[in-house]
């Protein structure tokens, strides 16, 4: 269902439920977030507009407000921000100021050492990262451990940058400074939350 916005295009409905779906798919995040390298599976979810996976138009629906501000790579800055601006109401900001970034293509990231890490005081000021791939069947598993995770697990993403790995390696150094990343394929997502390590090998994990 599209409904009219004011002064814009026909809009994509968003949650029916509000209030009752955002508290979902903030309990399904948390999930998630708690069990680092897991598949969660968000559903029902709303149809999504172009660029975006049904997934991340959720998670955008649940976590953006009017004090969230938010990063956009230029493929998302079109239909998918018009959406986005019309029913969270976000302000769109310059990656050095974002608590969040959705980047539409795990292929081509941007410059990961640029994004915010937080401060000392305020660690929780690092960004999260949502970035879309294309599978979660991927020939090269890397090897997770850390909170909520009972031993190792293995995650093994398609369509996904090395040098999101590289960050990865980089940010396991900080904590509790750095990013989270939250991954999403269609309606499915996996966090790789700040306090993961993440290796090649499984002896290494």
């Amino acid at each position: 269902m599209r409904v009219h916005g004011q002064g814009s295009p026909l809009m994509l409905e968003g949650f029916t439920d509000p209030v009752h779906d955002s508290q979902r798919i903030f309990r399904q995040i948390l999930e998630a977030m708690s069990r680092p390298g897991s598949v969660v599976t968000l559903d029902p979810l709303p149809a999504a507009p172009a660029g975006l996976h049904r997934a991340s138009f959720a998670l955008c629906l649940a976590l953006l407000d009017h004090d969230s501000t938010v990063w956009l790579d230029a493929a998302l800055q079109n239909d998918a921000w018009q959406h986005l601006s019309f029913h969270t109401g976000a302000p769109l900001v310059a990656m050095a100021e974002a608590a969040f970034a959705l980047i539409a293509d795990g292929h081509d990231l941007p410059d990961l050492a640029r994004v915010p890490l937080g401060q000392a005081e305020y660690p929780e000021r690092g960004v999260t990262l949502i970035i879309q791939v294309d599978g979660f069947d991927g020939p090269q598993p890397r090897f997770l451990k850390g909170p909520g995770i009972d031993g190792t697990a293995s995650l093994a993403v398609r369509g996904l940058d090395d040098a999101f790995w590289t960050a990865i390696a980089a940010n396991q150094h900080r904590f509790q400074l750095g990013f989270d990343a939250v991954l999403v394929h269609d309606t499915n997502i996996v966090a790789v939350p700040r306090s993961t390590i993440v290796s090649t090998h499984p002896a290494e994990a």
